[in-house]
């Protein structure tokens, strides 16, 4: 058997270590990947390997050789990236038997002889080696009936997890299957396997035991350092160093490493000729010929070769640094900073507001960062992608200065920009869409104590993930400043007034109502009723309207006559004569569906739907029916639509109108858990829940729950026929929740 290494991927993820080093050369105590599977094949007998190259491929030539532990090694390149499995058909000339297939960027310890004996024993045309993961949001998860392949999703959104086996990229592979390779770019994963997957050829896979993580970001790179140094996974070849213990903690220093004293030493991995010169270093991983002069304090910083930190400098929590880097004297970078490579950080740039956090929804970690330099890397990230772009933020104190951050980076980009401020999510959609622009919108979350940075495309749907990944990609290849700074143009007055004209065109002409405007509803909301006639009362006795951010409801002297999801169910079963195709962005209960669908009226659920087709019509209906998800022109089509109905706006001729469709309310919570165990609870909620038009639900007697699973929680919202109903729901299907969560823990058990 000979083996395929695919080695041509550059590791965006891992820039700026990867500006000066392909991906597959990145070490682990001080050894190569690529090495390390190279000694992988040797101990299982493979005497001949093919390498692909593409990004830095005579690097890879030079620190590999024509043979490594005994395999002869056969290069070949790719003048442009063709994809994993264009990659392998590129080999066709090499691979005259049946060969392996491994990603050169992962450090693993299965025994491959297993994979191999599956693979014949069952006649395979492809085998999958599998291993069990949580973390699975970047990963193919697969779903196996026997021994065979029955469903495979590639790097699938959470609500999308119904497994925990996790595809690890090694695979044995009969030689005809390079004959099923396409032309052009194909990836194996993306491509290949699902076609061969529905045409019922040979897919199998195996479970194995053992150790295997994908080195592909800082994170997984520190922790692949930390587990091997613990012992955790079993390396093919001697690491190239010597394990030195300080305090009850261990580190790794490469050849030639010098420790002068006082320093202090932890957690980390020292490359060869690394010099610390009283310094402190913990749970960092520095690369060869680096140097920390005294009083410097690295903790959780990962560099490459040649990086010096004078005196007295600092450098904390996921910093990365490009070869060459350097940190001058009492200078500080701050977490998640990315540095390029040969480039000198004089000062500290560091917001002196402690408290002051943000939740990054652009990202899928959602992790959070007390440093404002990140929202400053995220709009330059955002000018790399862009020409065109909408910032639109609340006016709280957090918000505000977060947003300045995030404008000062995308001009930094050389890029123009339109911002402005808004009250609402709803309204920064409605502008993304009257603009045509991607619009970034930052604003306070009242959940949780950071801020949160929202991405829409130009329909105004939260972004897809292809550029939420280019997105993230951009915000840690950490891009330098333009030439020149772009110019942003304030156009708060222009988008004020097109979004007050918005509502006053979906109100009726010389309303003559009274309404009880609760405290808080939206200004633009006061302003436009106002315009419309309508008298804005304190009178109890008046139909009273909670608009909040995302909540609308009626009340009738004192008492709740309707909320935004019989709202909704309203107009939409009124045939508006426009569409028959609705978009819809929560559930809008069963009763409503079927009523719908026998007048002829579809669905598309849920947003996650559209925001990656390609369907131009879809994606402009769901501007259309944006109205319905946003309260405030909610309330004015729903008075319109009244307006037909009685001219007088009686309470009775509303209580007759809604009565005409059974009543309903939806309640909302979260389910929060560690987000390790992500993947086994997904895999499990799947196998008990039904797989609905909107995704995952779980019926009773009740009424039914949704279900929108997410890194570390699940999104709940229940229907039912009261308001307290619905939350009793909730809580049901928390507890159920609880409960397949701790029939993972028992079975680990």
């Amino acid at each position: 058997m000979k083996a395929v290494l695919l080695a041509g991927g550059r590791g965006e993820r891992l820039c700026p270590l990867t500006d000066t080093t392909p991906k597959p050369l990145v070490r682990v105590l001080n050894v190569s990947v690529l090495e390390y599977a190279i000694a992988s094949l040797s101990k299982l007998g493979i005497r001949e390997a093919a390498v692909t190259l593409c990004y830095r491929g005579e690097d890879i030539r030079r620190a590999i050789g024509d043979t490594a532990f005994g395999v002869k090694i056969h290069y070949f390149e790719e003048t442009a990236p063709l994809g994993t499995a264009g990659a392998v058909r590129e080999c066709r000339a090499f691979l005259d038997e049946d060969f392996l297939v491994l990603s050169g960027d992962a450090l693993f310890d299965f025994d491959l002889s297993r994979l191999v004996s599956f693979h014949r024993e069952h006649g395979a045309l492809v085998s999958l080696a599998l291993t069990e993961g949580q973390d699975v949001g970047e990963y193919g998860t697969v779903i196996l009936d026997g021994a065979r392949v029955r469903a495979f999703s590639e790097k699938p959104s959470w609500q999308g997890v119904f497994s925990n086996l996790v595809n690890c990229g090694i695979y044995a592979c009969g030689r005809e299957v390079v004959n099923c390779i396409g032309a052009g770019v194909q990836d194996l994963s993306k491509d290949l396997f699902p076609r061969l997957l529905e045409e019922g050829r040979g897919l199998y896979g195996v479970s194995l035991s053992g150790y295997w993580c994908d080195i592909g970001s800082p994170a997984s790179l520190y922790q692949c350092n930390m587990d091997a140094l613990y012992g955790k996974v079993n390396l093919p070849c001697p690491p190239r160093g010597k394990v030195f213990s300080s305090g009850g903690k261990l580190s790794f220093l490469g050849e030639g490493v010098v420790l002068r004293a006082p320093n202090r030493v932890e957690n980390s991995v020292l490359g060869a000729g690394v010099c610390i010169e009283g310094a402190t270093v913990l749970s960092s991983v520095l690369g060869d010929g680096c140097t920390v002069k005294n009083g410097a304090v690295l903790r959780g910083v990962l560099a490459a070769n040649n990086v010096c930190f004078e005196r007295d400098s600092l450098a904390l929590s996921d910093a990365c640094f490009g070869e060459g880097a350097r940190v001058s004297q009492g200078a500080s970078v701050y977490e998640g900073a990315r540095v390029a490579s040969a480039r000198t950080v004089e000062e500290a740039a560091r917001d002196e507001d402690e408290d002051l956090f943000v939740y990054a929804r652009l990202f899928r970690a959602q992790t959070p960062s007390a440093c404002a330099e990140l929202f400053l890397r995220m709009g330059r990230a955002l000018a790399s992608l862009s020409e065109d772009l909408l910032l639109c933020y609340t006016e709280d104190k957090s918000s505000s200065r977060l947003f300045s951050a995030l404008a000062a980076g995308f001009a930094d980009g050389g890029k123009d920009a339109l911002f402005c401020t808004v009250e609402t999510e709803e309204q920064a959609r409605f502008l993304a869409a009257f603009y045509g622009r991607v619009c970034a919108f930052v604003t306070g979350d009242e959940s949780v104590p950071f801020c949160r940075l929202c991405l829409f495309d130009e329909y105004g749907l939260i972004a897809s993930d292809d550029l939420l990944r280019r997105a993230q990609k951009a915000f840690e290849k950490q891009h330098a400043p333009a030439d020149s700074l772009g110019v942003l143009r304030d156009v708060k007055a222009q988008a004020s007034a097109v979004y007050r004209a918005h509502l006053r065109a979906a109100l009726p002409a010389n309303a003559g109502l009274s309404l009880s405007l609760f405290e808080g509803a939206p200004q633009a909301l006061r302003a436009s009723l106002r315009d419309a006639g309508v008298v804005l009362t304190e009178n109890s006795n008046a139909l009273g309207v909670e608009c909040l951010k995302d909540t609308l409801r009626l009340f009738w002297q004192g008492e709740p006559l309707a909320d935004a999801a019989l709202l909704r169910a309203f107009l939409l079963s009124r045939d508006d004569g426009v569409s028959r195709v609705h978009f819809a962005r929560v559930p809008l209960g069963r009763e409503v569906e079927a009523h719908l669908s026998s007048r002829g009226v579809r669905l598309i659920y849920p947003e996650a739907h559209l925001k990656n087709g390609t369907d131009a019509s879809l994606r402009a209906q769901s501007v259309f029916d944006m109205d319905y998800y946003d309260p405030a022109a909610l309330l004015c089509k729903a008075l319109f639509a009244w307006q037909k109905v009685d001219g007088t706006f009686s309470a009775e001729a509303l209580r007759q109108e809604l009565s005409r469709h059974s009543p309903f309310s939806v309640c909302t919570r979260e389910y929060r858990f560690d987000k390790e165990k992500s993947a086994s609870l997904f895999a499990r909620l799947h196998r008990a829940a039904e797989e609905g038009a909107d995704g995952l639900r779980l019926s009773c007697d009740g009424g039914v729950s949704h279900l929108y699973p997410e890194h570390g929680r699940v999104r709940i919202l229940t229907e039912a026929v009261s308001a307290e109903a619905a939350a009793e729901l909730c809580e049901f299907t928390e507890r159920t929740l609880h409960t397949l969560m701790n029939e993972g823990v028992n079975n680990d058990k």
